[in-house]
């Protein structure tokens, strides 16, 4: 999945560019470093796909997630759906989030959406 982002992101933007914008940046934030800084300078960067900069915001998300900032994972898993409402990752994600800060009704909507969308049953 991670190859993939990085090929789809390079086509988009056009090599050179991408490059000059921190190749070591995506794959330290796509990557399994799973690298906060490195995503938030991707993020900060701005000039690429919304599709790549709501997977830089769900990768950064996913890290506050499991450092417990819940607070700040569903900020960013919801400026990824922002971004690109057809993610289905994203909602599912925050619907786990919301569901540990005890946000009950919204976990289980993100979950019903993140089906509806192709995501596997989150039950």
């Amino acid at each position: 999945m991670t190859t993939r982002f990085l090929i789809i992101w390079l086509a988009m933007c056009g090599v050179s560019a991408c490059w000059a914008q921190g190749d070591q940046d995506l794959h330290q934030c796509f990557g399994s470093d799973d690298d906060v800084a490195a995503c938030t300078r991707v993020i900060e960067a701005g000039g690429i796909e919304s599709k790549i900069l709501a997977h830089a915001y769900y990768m950064r998300g996913l890290h506050f997630q499991m450092e417990s900032d819940l607070d700040r994972a569903i900020s960013d898993y919801s400026k990824s759906i922002e971004l690109d409402p057809r993610y289905p990752s994203s909602y599912y994600m925050r619907g786990h989030a919301l569901e540990a800060s005890g946000d009950l009704e919204r976990a289980k909507a993100d979950h019903s959406k993140a089906r509806e969308l192709g995501a596997a049953s989150p039950e």
